[in-house]
């Protein structure tokens, strides 16, 4: 995966200063954002309105009718004692501080109702770590168990935003993890472990991984370890649905979906298959699978199943800023825009240096690569089945249109 390192590596290699002595990331940085914004312009004028995304794909449990941006966790009861207390006193406390240094901890204010935050205060300059447990019974005959784990996490005002790592697993073992970066809008954050195999009493483990920065702040709340299982007897013929699970929220950027995918639990990618929509959904009683899908009031909305599925989604979306020069490992997201973003980067500078041959020339090889960006991006659109609309196109997003929602 590309990312913001390999475009502050090529800049400096591509204007002789592979030392970096002159061009940094620091350096570069803001020419970097301002060549993405280029670029996602280029692509809105040749009618490629937005960059499209593939989510990974989520668990949607059973009897679930809508999927939107603010959808609310639905979690099984929380296995973690004093979820709500970020108390890191040794052997009392019900976080600890892995092997580094333990935080500062003061009240701050919350982002939910009735819920505690607070602000974590880590002095040393050395990794950061918070880790909670919570006893899990994994059942004898089950072959399918996930633990999820779920907290709240932002970057207190003033503070530089950073990447943060939210892991879950058994034991600290067999862990799933997800990197996000962090700034200070409250983020809720899910991730779910598994399957795994079946045992006696063990423990769900909830990590968050921060940046070995001094003085590193994070404000904290709503932290959560949760059992998932199949039901007894599970067998991927029968496919029984998960007893309890958590219904993602669509993701940030979206603008609007494209295709939707589902399989059941435990499938592999070859056993999705495609869901009709968007579409008026049909007047018929759920099944075991989601079948169709329709688009209105910026939510996807489901007639239901009557078994947990597992769903991928293909979307138009906003393309953000890069954070900050510091998070060299922020991902590009725009396909093959290293070279792009990076010949334009250079072009900048040299127009700002007034050297303006190298300039030119450095827009010359940025514009054949932009043109290629689109001409792939536009033929990639021609082979779907049906074209994307616009948001309100009547053709395939016609869930705008039907006032009786």
């Amino acid at each position: 995966m590309a990312t913001l390192n390999d475009i502050c590596t090529l800049v400096p290699a591509l204007l002789d200063d592979k030392e970096k002595s002159v061009f940094d990331a620091t350096f570069i940085f803001p020419y970097v954002n301002a060549a993405q914004r280029t670029i996602v312009q280029r692509m809105l004028s040749a009618s490629v309105p937005e960059m499209k995304f593939r989510m990974s794909p989520v668990l949607i449990p059973a009897g679930t009718t809508t999927w939107s941006h603010n959808t609310a966790n639905i979690v099984p009861p929380n296995l973690q004692l004093q979820s709500e207390s970020f108390d890191f006193t040794p052997v009392t406390g019900n976080w600890s501080k892995g092997a580094y240094d333990a935080p500062t901890v003061t009240p701050t204010v919350s982002p939910y109702t009735g819920s505690v935050a607070y602000n974590l205060n880590f002095a040393a300059a050395s990794r950061h770590e918070m880790l909670a447990t919570a006893s899990v019974a994994l059942p004898a005959n089950s072959t399918n168990n996930f633990v999820t784990g779920c907290i709240s996490l932002a970057v207190p005002s003033g503070q530089t935003p950073y990447t943060a790592t939210i892991s879950v697993g058994i034991n600290g073992a067999n862990e799933t993890s997800f990197d996000i970066n962090l700034d200070s809008e409250w983020k809720r954050v899910t991730v779910t472990a598994g399957p795994l195999a079946a045992g006696a009493t063990d423990y769900g483990t909830l990590r968050v991984s921060f940046p070995s920065l001094a003085g590193l702040q994070a404000d904290v709340s709503r932290g959560q370890i949760a059992y998932t299982m199949e039901d007894a007897g599970y067998s991927p013929t029968t496919s029984l649905p998960l007893q309890a699970a958590i219904i993602p929220t669509l993701p940030k950027n979206l603008t609007v979906p494209d295709d939707l995918w589902e399989a059941k639990v435990g499938a592999t990618q070859a056993e999705y298959f495609r869901c009709y929509g968007p579409s008026a959904l049909p007047a018929q009683a759920p099944s075991n699978n989601l079948g169709y899908w329709d688009w209105y009031g910026s939510e996807i909305h489901f007639v239901g199943s009557t078994e947990d599925r597992l769903v991928r989604l293909d979307y138009f979306g906003s393309l953000d800023d890069f954070i900050s020069p510091s998070l060299v490992d922020q991902a590009v997201l725009l396909t093959n825009g290293v070279n792009a973003i990076s010949f334009l980067v250079c072009a900048h500078i040299a127009t700002s240096r007034g050297q303006t041959a190298l300039a030119q020339a450095m827009f010359q090889q940025a514009d054949a690569e932009i043109d290629s960006m689109i001409n792939v991006e536009i033929k990639s659109q021609q082979q779907q089945p049906d074209r994307r609309q616009p948001y309100r196109g009547r053709g395939r997003y016609q869930g705008y249109f039907r006032g009786a929602y």
